[in-house]
């Protein structure tokens, strides 16, 4: 099963067969790439506001992260010298707007490989490589668990808050997801204030439940 009907599964379906870990080819990931291109055309239509630019080739390093890490989760025989290795590769753009935006594609089930790792085993390598990445892209770790140091840097706040339409995106998502620790940053605050008109800790509970953004529940199983 090839990466591009992996990503077609996981975006209709939420679910994931796993493959065993094995080389993603170049003709896999320009699949791959198609798929994401045609899920990205369906974000911006909704986006609030002027999307980003779209980089595809980091929307396809973070499907293949996710993969891996995916991977990791369901055949528990991996070792951790080689989950080490596998999350490693840098995303081949550097963070601007755009990287997290294209990443995100992905990356926002981000929160649902926490919680399956670590009810799988609080204390497995494979949770702290995912808070690592949850530090780096702060848009797609919102509604992690709150202490976990996977909280935003200032850093990545600021390219976040460069573009005014990404920024309201991360802004809403915190708000639906209530992540009252992010809201504790000033800027945050102020971003949530603008959107509310108004700002107290309950700020969640001022949304009505049908406009809350659903947490995704992605199911994993191993490939057949």
């Amino acid at each position: 099963m090839g990466l591009a009907t992996l990503l077609t599964e996981l975006f209709e379906h939420w679910r994931l067969h796993v493959p065993a870990v094995g080389k993603l080819e170049p003709a896999e990931l320009l699949a791959a790439e198609e798929v994401l291109r045609s899920r990205e055309a369906d974000v911006r239509a909704e986006f609030p506001g002027a999307a980003p630019e779209f980089f595809p080739e980091a929307a396809v390093w973070g499907a293949a992260m996710l993969l891996r890490a995916c991977q990791f989760l369901v055949y528990r025989d991996l070792d951790a010298e080689a989950l080490v290795a596998a999350l490693a590769p840098p995303c081949p753009r550097a963070s601007t707007p755009a990287a997290h935006y294209s990443v995100d594609l992905t990356f926002r089930f981000l929160p649902d490989l926490v919680r399956l790792a670590r009810a799988a085993s609080p204390d497995d390598p494979l949770v702290g490589a995912l808070l690592h990445l949850a530090r780096q892209w702060p848009l797609s770790s919102i509604g992690i668990a709150v202490g976990e140091a996977a909280n935003a840097s200032e850093t990545s706040i600021d390219v976040l808050a460069a573009h005014p339409a990404l920024w309201r995106a991360y802004v809403d998502r915190v708000i639906a997801l209530g992540d009252m620790p992010r809201m504790s940053n000033p800027r945050v605050q102020a971003g949530v204030r603008e959107a509310l008109g108004m700002f107290t800790e309950l700020a969640p509970k001022l949304l009505p439940a049908d406009q809350l953004e659903q947490r995704s529940k992605i199911a994993l199983e191993t490939a057949p």
